[in-house]
């Protein structure tokens, strides 16, 4: 659209930042009640329950920058009864009622094009969770979903410009082990050991944090294998963030 059109648009628009842990309230349901939620810095977790047999706590989708939440009920579809959103580090969200977009749409049909385009990204994003869900060990899972940070260009960090993925990459998401084992449908005990796994192959490296979001040092292993005990320092809770070390070699890892 022009410039000027876009300048129009930004009136309809309201802009919020939130910390790690904060939630974002979405407005009640209703396709022409709930606004659209565009992440211009940061991630978004979705989460959720199960809506058949056991109710269990799962993450249905990361969000990252550029990415949407609230296009579905936009196109007439309907969110979970049971949903939050929370941002899994500093987040930048920009949101807008849908009746503006309805109006622009007619204007420069090309939006629902692009629209289209952002649907088919977050589907493939779900297709390649499914390929980690489905890993049998915990450390197969692990690499697989960071190897989405590769593959998935709305997940590879703006920051990074190593076309041949031999740097080390860090993550600026604030991960816990309960997000993981609910992200890739596993038991804490399995998340756990598949990240000590993954730090004994030299993979990944792990920065550990506490409630302030202060970094904790000198967590050993023995720390994560307490997980949660008395004498633990952390548990699966406990904020980390990840840096990928060799992501030319996670791959080959997952092919071993």
């Amino acid at each position: 659209m022009d410039e000027r059109t876009l300048r129009d648009f930004l009136k309809h628009c309201s802009f919020a930042e939130f910390g790690t842990g904060e939630r974002v309230h979405i407005g009640s349901r209703g396709s022409s009640e709930v606004p659209i939620f565009v992440v211009s810095e940061g991630c978004l977790a979705i989460h959720a329950t199960t809506e058949y047999g056991k109710y269990e706590a799962i993450i249905l989708a990361l969000i990252m920058p550029t990415q949407l939440v609230g296009e579905f009920e936009f196109l007439g579809g309907k969110l979970p009864d049971r949903l939050e959103v929370i941002a899994m580090n500093e987040t930048k969200v920009i949101s807008f009622h849908p009746d503006p977009l309805r109006v622009l749409i007619k204007t420069f049909p090309a939006i629902a094009y692009n629209l289209a385009q952002a649907i088919l990204t977050k589907q493939n994003i779900s297709n390649f969770r499914l390929e980690a869900v489905s890993q049998s060990k915990g450390d197969k899972k692990l690499a697989t979903l960071l190897l989405g940070f590769i593959r998935i260009p709305d997940w590879t960090p703006a920051t990074y410009k190593d076309l041949q993925f031999k740097q080390a990459m860090p993550l600026s998401i604030m991960w816990s082990i309960d997000l993981i084992s609910r992200y890739l449908s596993c038991d804490v005990r399995t998340a756990r050991d598949g990240l000590l796994d993954l730090v004994e192959a030299k993979l990944i490296n792990i920065q550990w944090f506490d409630d302030t979001l202060t970094s904790i040092t000198d967590v050993s292993t023995e720390d994560i294998i307490n997980l949660g005990k008395k004498n633990s320092r952390v548990n699966e809770r406990t904020y980390f963030r990840l840096t990928i070390m060799r992501p030319n070699k996670l791959e080959e890892y997952c092919a071993d």
